[in-house]
């Protein structure tokens, strides 16, 4: 199969000095690819969607992972300093304030706490405070995967995955069965027929019985979703019957003439 990209937003450790230094959630949304974090677990989950016929045969996919640190040379000020101590705290990254009987302490405005005076931006991260590390990993999917199913591709990253709206099937809610629909004209039902239909084991050439009626089903079995043991689900064929419009005059005779004999 072939190997799609995507990008997963990443935390780590750091979050909390993320959150203080910056303010907020370090997550987003990238590419449609859902992600966040149960901190209890120090676990990173997202989701990905994939199409049915990914899901019966499997596949990989190949993910991007941004991972965000904080900046060593800066500690996550965006800032470099100079050697010379701030002549506001004294080099000592706070300043003390004393009411009557007592003192408090704050962290120096001027030196954001460093205890040195500002250079300007830190030149390692371009002022940004954190260094961006970007990661590729493969995630391999195997034929028969349900939805909603996890995979853990790295022991803290945990996956869900999803199944994407086809044009053609729909998935019932056992996991396994498939349904789709075919339509015949009035003569193909009435007379019967041969004809080839998609499944996700591929075509197959399906027998349409003499007068089958409308909204009959039919059962293609081991046609439908793979499973991870390997049985294979069954594909359900609803039929519908296309009926001739605009008739002409001759055409109407003879089916009125089919209606009479046949004493409908």
């Amino acid at each position: 199969t072939g190997v799609q990209t995507c990008a997963l937003p990443i935390n780590s450790k750091w979050q909390d000095i993320f959150n203080q230094t910056f303010g907020g959630s370090p997550f987003d949304i990238f590419n449609g690819v859902g992600f966040n974090r149960r901190s209890q677990q120090n676990v990173r989950c997202g989701n990905i969607s994939i199409s049915l016929e990914e899901a019966y045969g499997g596949c990989t996919k190949e993910l991007m992972i941004n991972e965000f640190n904080v900046c060593s040379d800066c500690s996550g000020t965006g800032f470099k300093f100079t050697n010379n101590p701030c002549p506001v705290c004294s080099g000592t990254g706070q300043l003390r304030t004393v009411r009557g009987a007592m003192s408090f302490i704050r962290t120096c405005d001027k030196c954001r706490g460093i205890g040195k005076i500002e250079d300007g931006p830190c030149k390692t991260c371009s002022g940004k405070g954190r260094s961006d590390k970007t990661q590729k990993i493969f995630i391999t999917i195997p034929a028969g995967i349900r939805q909603g199913q996890k995979i853990s591709p790295l022991p803290d990253l945990e996956i869900s995955i999803f199944f994407q709206e086809h044009k053609e099937f729909v998935l019932l809610d056992d996991g396994v069965s498939v349904i789709s629909k075919v339509s015949v004209n009035m003569f193909d039902a009435l007379l019967g027929t041969n004809i080839e239909v998609n499944t996700l084991a591929g075509k197959r050439n399906v027998s349409i019985p003499a007068g089958i009626q409308p909204g009959m089903m039919l059962k293609i079995k081991n046609s439908g979703m793979k499973m991870i043991n390997g049985n294979i689900g069954d594909h359900l064929l609803k039929v519908d019957i296309s009926i001739l419009k605009n008739l002409n005059e001759k055409q109407i005779e003879l089916i009125q003439k089919l209606k009479e004999e046949s004493k409908c």
